[in-house]
This record gives structure tokens, C-alpha cells and sequence, in this order.
């Protein structure tokens, strides 16, 4: 690249870090055009910018930064970027989509953009992940792409970001650095930093999902209008939008299941909790680096009632449910946790809550629960407390918290009702969210699971009711991997199991039934012992003198 080249070029690219912002756009905004060697070295083969035809001009398909900085000698920031208003007489008219590739603008930060006289749109995705300050609209704008930045380890995270448009343009505006649509209506672009809390323009009706997306680290909290209508769910899942109660908004929030928060709100020790209109107490958000979430069982004068949506942290270690507490509402994942502890109160439990978490340990369902959602306890372990049993919530199935009628019947166990609207007042039945029936043609089906043995065992040990052709099932499954099997109800010291397995014929073999009472023995469990001694028929004795062997 000859001298001449290289001053053409400045124009477009160069680095100042001392002329205050408003001079250098008033400089900057005066339209730039490229031709002849200039305009070759920029767009010619090999060169930093590749263009494609436009019927009324042309549109910017790729720039490489990284070649135009190296080239003409610069820091890699506080840079101010011009784009030409035309190339070789060509009009720019568009940034395509894509045009700054991570990997030809990664690391290179703008003090300033110039977008030029005579630009018309750009793309959606055409500014990502291009990292800039301030950027200048010019008055042919009239559509502002979205901006949905993939940050990475080696993305130049800027310090600011405001945005600024020339006062004729009729599609856009800027106020106090933020872009909004001409109208006033849709927040496109917040200004950056946002600090805490973001307060929206009274005005606005709508907010771009990428309107905060100018930094990894997105505001806590947003004060929104009256005014406000529509703010997408994909905006920001950990958003508070505070709100007036009695908006239209407020109501679409509170059906969408979204975060948001009155202006009565509090926040303790990381956690904000907000307060229902019966004077209730609800946590919509916990902190995300605690890895032990106890909520406190009041906030005030107020009771912990709810848990909100995706209001416990992704991953903790532990999570505790206060005892006033009486929903929990669907996302609660808490995934890995080791210990969860459902409060005595809780009659709702929300989807996707508590998933692949308790694969150590088992989660004692209390008998106030009347509903859990799908997906919850996906790959662990339940202990439904009012069917005394223990049972494995294999992930991807569907369907196993169907609510059904039980009562217990002569056996001391827990059947279904098959006919409950016909029973009386009198008959005991009670209401489990638990479909053991299908529960049961799960774990008799061909599917396979890494704890399926154990969770045969634990099925065949608690108080719920199986068919005859289930518990055979079971059976035949078990002999497949029966020392386990057998060390497993030692372990549990169960009588049930080895009653129904027992009546299956599982323990005629002569070195498993030893096995199974060698196992016994050593857990100490005398009375299960003692029931499969007196199931187990003894061998006839081959000649009548061996009644009296030893």
C-alpha cells in the first residue's frame, strides 16, 4: 500500500482519543468518497471490504478490521471508523448481515462509527459483535438491524455505548444516548451503562429483545412505564420489571409467568422478594452465586407463600423450602443439588423444577402436595409420603404425575381407586399426584436405566399396590442382576419385597435363596429373614433317614 493509498484510507479509519465526541462527529459526518487506487486497495481483490450490487447501490458484505488496523499501523483501540458514503461512485446502502465477522473484528474497539449519508438499513446481525462507543445515524436511516451479540473470552467489552442520529431523520431518534423509533414508541437500544436499575422513557410501548444487549452483564432491574405493552420474553429471563400493578402490562407479565416486581419490592441479602394483595410474601429472585438458598419463612410482617418462577438459581447445593410456603412455581431447577427439603405447607409444584438433582439422596414429597409438573425430579429420587414409597423419575418421561385417587386396602397397602366419582363419604380414598399405574408399565417395559435395579427394589419395598403381572415383571428383570438385587433389599430390610418376590417363585433357586439370607444376616434383618424362611418350602429329603441328618 503506497503513501497515497494510505492518507485516502485515514479518512476511514484512524485513532483519536482527545477530541471531545461532539467536534469529532460534526467532523466525521461530512460524506467521505473512495475511487480509483483508494477505492481498488478498500474493495478491490484482497482488499479489507467486500461489497455486492444493490439495485440502488451497493451493500457492505464483509469488513475486515483486523487487516485494515495492521495495515495502517494503529492501536487496536479508541478508533473511529467512516464508513464511505460511495466506492468508485457506488453508494453504500446497506451493511449486510454478518458484515463485522467475530473473527475480523474480535478485539478491535471504535471510540466512534460513522454510519454515511445515504445508508438506508442495517441487516439484522450486521453490527454484531463489532464493538463501539458511540454510534452516528445518519438521516437516510430508516432501519436499525437487531443486535444479538455472541460475547466471548475475546470479545473488547466497551465501557459506554450511546447512540446518535441526525435531527432529520424520520424513522429514528436518540435521547440521552438511547436509540428509540421516531414515534417514541419502541425502545430499540439502551444507553450503556445501565447501573442497577434502568428506568424506561415514559412513552413506550414496546422494547426491542435486544435493547440491553450491549454488554454481558445486563441491568437488574427495569422501571417500566404505563405506557408499556410488549417486551418480549427473550429480552432477558432474569429481568425485574417493576411495574404499576394496574396496567394491562402488569396483567400480560403475570400471565406470561415473567419477573416482575411492584414498588413495594425488597431485597435481602441478594434475594428479592415482592408482596401479593393478600399481604403474602413471594421470592422472585435469588442470588445466582449462592450454593444454599434458604429463604426466610417471613419478610417483614409478611409470610413466605411463593416461590416464583426461575426464582431459585440454576445450580445449588442446597435448597430448603421455609414451611409457609405453598407453590413453586414451574423452572425452579436447582440442578446437582444434594440436599431439597419440601416444605410441609407446599400443595403446587411447578414444572421443570428440581431436575437431575437428588440422584444421591431421596426428596420426601409431602402429603399437602396436590400437582406436580412434568418434568420435575427428571433423574432422581421421590419419596411420596403418603404411599410410603420411593420411586425414580427416569428424564424424558412423561405422564407419571397424573393425579390419581388411592385408599389402602386389607393388606395394609395403597391400591387405586379405579371408580372414584362412585365412592362414598365414607371410603377413605386421598388424592396423590403419582400415576402408579403407569409407573409400574415403566419399570416392567424393556426400558433401561442406570438405576433401574434399585429402582425395581424400592418399588417392590413400598406400600403401593402392584399387579400380580407387574410384580412377575419385576421378578424376571431382577434375576438378570440378582446379587445386586438381593444385596440392595438386605439393605432395605424389606419384608414386602421379599414376600412379593418370594410369591414369584424368584428365590427356588437353591444359591440365590442362600445368598439372599447370608445378605439378611449380615444387615441384621431378622424379621425379613424370618419371612422368607417360612415362604420358601424345604426340598423333600431324598431317603427318610435324612429328616434326622445334620
Amino acid at each position: 500500500m503506497n503513501d497515497a493509498v494510505r492518507e485516502a484510507l485515514s479518512d476511514i479509519l484512524f485513532f483519536d482519543d482527545a477530541t471531545p465526541i461532539d467536534e469529532l462527529v460534526r467532523r466525521c459526518t461530512e460524506p467521505v468518497y473512495l475511487d480509483g487506487e483508494a477505492a481498488a486497495a478498500l474493495a478491490g481483490d484482497g482488499g479489507a471490504f467486500a461489497l455486492w450490487p444493490e439495485p440502488d447501490g451497493c451493500a457492505l458484505l464483509a469488513a475486515d478490521l483486523h487487516s485494515l488496523v495492521r495495515d495502517a499501523g494503529l492501536p487496536d483501540g479508541r478508533l473511529v471508523l467512516r464508513l464511505p458514503a460511495a466506492i468508485d461512485g457506488v453508494p453504500l446502502v446497506r451493511i449486510a448481515a454478518d458484515a463485522f465477522r467475530p473473527w475480523l473484528s474480535y478485539g478491535v474497539g471504535l471510540r466512534l462509527l460513522v454510519l454515511p449519508e445515504g445508508m438506508k438499513e442495517t441487516a439484522d446481525g450486521a453490527l454484531s459483535p463489532l464493538c463501539f462507543e458511540r454510534l452516528f445515524a445518519p438521516s437516510t436511516l430508516t432501519r436499525f438491524g437487531t443486535r444479538h451479540v455472541q460475547w466471548s473470552k475475546l470479545t473488547r467489552y466497551p465501557d459506554e455505548v450511546e447512540y446518535l442520529v441526525h435531527p432529520d431523520n424520520p424513522a429514528l431518534f436518540a435521547e440521552g444516548g438511547s436509540l428509540y423509533s421516531r414515534n417514541g414508541e419502541t425502545l430499540i437500544a439502551q444507553a450503556y451503562p445501565y447501573g442497577e436499575c434502568v428506568e424506561v422513557r415514559n412513552g413506550v410501548r414496546a422494547i426491542r429483545p435486544d435493547a440491553f444487549l450491549h454488554t454481558p452483564h445486563p441491568p437488574k432491574r427495569i422501571v417500566c412505564p404505563d405506557s408499556l405493552e410488549e417486551a418480549r420474553d427473550d429480552i432477558d429471563g432474569a429481568l425485574l420489571w417493576i411495574r404499576n400493578p394496574e396496567t394491562e402490562f402488569a396483567h400480560t407479565l403475570k400471565e406470561a409467568g415473567r419477573r416482575a416486581v411492584s414498588p413495594a419490592y425488597r431485597i435481602i441479602d441478594g434475594d428479592v422478594f415482592d408482596f401479593d394483595a393478600d399481604g403474602n410474601a413471594a421470592l422472585v429472585t435469588s442470588s445466582h452465586e449462592k450454593t444454599a438458598v434458604v429463604p426466610p419463612e417471613c419478610v417483614g410482617e409478611s409470610v413466605l407463600a411463593r416461590i416464583g418462577r426461575r426464582s431459585l438459581p440454576l445450580r445449588v447445593k442446597s435448597a430448603v423450602m421455609p414451611a409457609g410456603v405453598k407453590e413453586i412455581e414451574d423452572g425452579n431447577v436447582c440442578e446437582g443439588a444434594e440436599r431439597i427439603v419440601i416444605g410441609e405447607q407446599v400443595e403446587r409444584i411447578g414444572r421443570g423444577c428440581f431436575m437431575h438433582a437428588a440422584e444421591t439422596c431421596v426428596v420426601r414429597i409431602p402429603r399437602s402436595v396436590r400437582s406436580i409438573g412434568e418434568r420435575s425430579f427428571s433423574g432422581g429420587w421421590i419419596r411420596l409420603e403418603a404411599l410410603d414409597t420411593v420411586v425414580y423419575i427416569p428424564a424424558g418421561v412423561r405422564g407419571l404425575f397424573d393425579a390419581r385417587p388411592y385408599r389402602e386396602n386389607d393388606k395394609a397397602q395403597f391400591e387405586t381407586v379405579e371408580t372414584p366419582d362412585v365412592a362414598s363419604e365414607g371410603d377413605a380414598c386421598f388424592t396423590v399426584p403419582f400415576n402408579m399405574r403407569a409407573y409400574d408399565d415403566l419399570l416392567a417395559g424393556d426400558r433401561a436405566f442406570l438405576t433401574k435395579t434399585q429402582a425395581l427394589v424400592e418399588r417392590l419395598a413400598g406400600r403401593a399396590a402392584i399387579e400380580r403381572e407387574a410384580i412377575a415383571s419385576f421378578a424376571r428383570q431382577l434375576e438378570k442382576n440378582a446379587e445386586s438385587a438381593c444385596m440392595l433389599i438386605a439393605e432395605k430390610r424389606s419384608k414386602r419385597a421379599i414376600e412379593r418376590l418370594a410369591d414369584t417363585g424368584f428365590y427356588e433357586e437353591e444359591q440365590r435363596f442362600l445368598f439372599q439370607c447370608d445378605q439378611l444376616r449380615k444387615a441384621h434383618a431378622a424379621e425379613a429373614l424370618g419371612c422368607l424362611m417360612q415362604r420358601r418350602e424345604p426340598a423333600a429329603p431324598a431317603r427318610p433317614s435324612d429328616r434326622f441328618s445334620f
